[in-house]
């Protein structure tokens, strides 16, 4: 999903190829636009309403909240990528069905965070959070099957008590999981972020970049969790670790490497950003 950039024609978001040209995107705007105007001709549109559309998109600057969005879904998707590839590498001879649950997760976990990027992308808020929440619990139920010997399935967890269990491995999960619970229902607490009461004139809001920028804060740092309970997970199998560093049967999270310098640098800019839309 991430190869895919959003186009704006008045109030709805349409995905369009990445290496989409200006020339086509002309083109794909004004058919969308004749559709809109009740079925006009798309010559009509273009020569109505198109004057100056390329020129326009060559000079009017990138704005800086949907390139960041799109930096930060790239590097979900190398970040994956190389998770898939590290995969690929184990060799799983001995055929649990823990070591198959656990495989069998991260592979799943590619359709969730497909559906992510859609919903950050399009900034949809409480959406985009329940899926992050299920990604969460996809990666606890993952780590709790992987603390099961032999092939007895009953002795897996359910993903909701495996983040309890998961939480004496990375602490922070329990405080996050309650986040997301919480970002992810519309309840008092939470209904302006989408209802907008100004001087007796109301506003739905449906989508907002905004929504994006808080939404992938806290992607991110599911990301980095999703690290450290690869490598947990398949310990056994991995001849290099990145993330996690055995300590005393205890174990250590790893820092300073790529991934931690670039998320941090992430984070960084959506708080500036958003502090400037709080200035504003």
């Amino acid at each position: 999903m991430s190869k895919f950039r959003i186009v704006w024609i008045w109030t709805s978001p349409f995905l369009v190829p990445n290496d989409m040209s200006i020339h086509a995107e002309k083109y794909f705007v004004a058919s969308q636009m004749a559709i809109m105007l009740g079925n006009k001709s798309v010559d009509y549109t273009l020569k109505t309403m198109m004057d100056g559309f390329e020129e326009e998109r060559k000079t009017k600057p990138k704005i800086e909240e949907f390139d960041l969005i799109q930096e930060i879904l790239d590097f979900s998707v190398s970040v994956n990528e190389e998770i898939l590839d590290r995969l690929k590498q184990c060799n799983f001879n001995d055929g649990t069905k823990s070591s198959l649950a656990c495989e069998a997760v991260f592979q799943r976990l590619r359709t969730t965070i497909k559906s992510i990027h859609y919903h950050i992308k399009f900034g949809f808020y409480f959406e985009a959070f329940a899926l992050i929440r299920f990604f969460m619990e996809q990666l606890a139920y993952a780590y709790t099957a992987s603390l099961v010997s032999g092939n007895e399935i009953a002795n897996f967890m359910s993903p909701t008590k495996s983040i309890t269990v998961l939480k004496k491995f990375i602490p922070r999960v329990g405080l996050l999981y309650g986040e997301l619970s919480k970002f992810s229902h519309l309840d008092t607490s939470k209904i302006s972020k989408c209802l907008v009461i100004n001087e007796g004139e109301n506003r739905i809001i449906q989508q907002s970049i905004l929504f994006s920028l808080e939404v992938s804060k806290y992607y991110l740092e599911l990301l980095e969790y999703q690290n450290y309970i690869f490598e947990f997970c398949f310990r056994a199998y991995l001849t290099d670790f990145k993330y996690i560093k055995a300590n005393n049967e205890k174990w250590k999270f790893l820092s300073g490497n790529d991934f931690d310098l670039r998320q941090k640098k992430y984070i960084n800019r959506i708080k500036a950003l958003l502090r400037n839309y709080l200035v504003k």
